[in-house]
């Protein structure tokens, strides 16, 4: 679950207008480029066994179908992306000027038909395009102006000067045909988008769902391509690294493991500190040589009586059901199975060696949880 802010949920229980953004390095897609007749299905899996079970590394899902209009996706790579919903929180009015505008903190950029084609509040903005403005975005510290035939300018927002970088053909292809007259402004870090259009200034917050690969199709010359994807724990699905490899030495504990795993895979880590994280291994167990990369992560998980996760921002984190402040009115609604009991977090794990017959005891909580076999648990306890 992600926790959003008390205007983002009271705009969704008012109904407000909604949107999806797809946020590629180079190129995002929304609502207007999504089969939203088809919707877009987001999986968030935490248990996906009958009973709860730790040890588990489920993956995060979701699908959607991207218009491929005039076909510029033919060549797309695709790759990782971040997926975001959004709602609108605020709606004011403007005086409209100039083809378009856009706020950047407290300037204002007006584009404008004839020179100078880029003001700054009101006064003419140094490296001037040499065509017609038509169009604002602003993605973080860049400001990208376009106009008419595929022209753009990109400027450096910290102190406005123009910078080289190239745009695709599929970003030139919305500029001219969904941004004409718009001023679009996203900061991924408050995770806020705000437009200006036609005399309406919208803001819009949003949520996270999560990092994802979209592996580019078979066959791309589509009119819809069609796409279901992962999160980064599909990155795990390799195997087991060397010692050598990992950068570690023997002995070592489980937490340094899970960060130098989570290092090689490129998957950045919430916390090395977790039950279990100190137990110290002197020697590679057997286990890895037939094992993948995800299935020690399990071993790991299990150690610590956790379910290994990747959270909405893309950290792997060790995770366990909590009590939560979340609750549901008569506008909220969600679509869950209901348990008839409440589950607490496991302080004592019996591990049972299926081959010595043996036992061993790790923790002194009151909450028990028997595994098998896991072969970071093994000294006596």
């Amino acid at each position: 679950m992600y926790s959003a802010s008390s205007a983002f949920r009271q705009a969704v229980a008012n109904g407000n207008p909604q949107m999806a953004l797809l946020l590629f390095p180079d190129c995002v897609f929304s609502n207007r480029d999504l089969d939203m007749e088809k919707g877009i299905e987001f999986n968030d899996y935490f248990n996906t066994e009958d009973d709860l079970t730790v040890g588990l590394t489920p993956s995060n899902e979701i699908s959607f179908s991207i218009l491929n209009a005039d076909r510029l996706l033919n060549d797309y790579e695709f790759g990782e992306f971040t997926a975001t919903i959004g709602v609108m929180t605020a709606r004011s009015g403007y005086q409209q000027s100039g083809n378009a505008r856009v706020m950047i903190g407290n300037d204002l950029y007006v584009g404008n038909t004839n020179y100078p084609y880029i003001t700054r509040n009101g006064n003419i903005m140094d490296y001037q395009p040499n065509f017609a403005v038509r169009s604002f975005l602003v993605n973080g510290n860049r400001m990208y102006a376009f106009g008419d035939n595929g022209k753009y300018k990109v400027y450096n927002t910290a102190n406005g000067i123009s910078v080289n970088e190239t745009v695709n053909a599929y970003m030139l292809n919305k500029a001219a045909n969904q941004w004409r007259g718009w001023g679009i402004n996203w900061q991924a870090g408050t995770k806020t988008l705000k437009t200006w259009h036609n005399g309406s200034a919208e803001t819009y917050e949003f949520a996270p769902l999560g990092n994802f690969t979209a592996d580019r199709p078979d066959v791309p010359d589509v009119l819809w391509v069609d796409f279901t994807c992962h999160d980064a724990m599909t990155k795990f699905d390799i195997d087991m690294p060397t010692a050598q490899q990992l950068g570690i030495t023997y002995p070592v504990t489980l937490g340094v493991l899970l960060s130098k795993m989570c290092q090689y895979v490129g998957v950045p880590l919430r916390s090395a500190a977790f039950i279990n994280s100190g137990v110290t291994l002197d020697k590679a167990p057997q286990e890895f040589e037939n094992a993948s990369m995800r299935t020690v992560l399990g071993w790991i998980a299990e150690a610590a009586a956790s379910i290994a996760r990747i959270d909405r921002d893309g950290y792997l984190k060790m995770d366990w059901v909590r009590e939560t402040d979340q609750s549901l009115d008569e506008t909220g609604y969600t679509e869950f199975s209901p348990k008839w009991y409440e589950t607490q977090p496991v302080g004592k794990i019996y591990n049972r060696s299926v081959t010595e017959g043996k036992e061993r005891i790790y923790g002194d909580g009151t909450v028990e949880y028997l595994i098998q076999d896991n072969p970071f648990l093994r000294e006596e306890g």
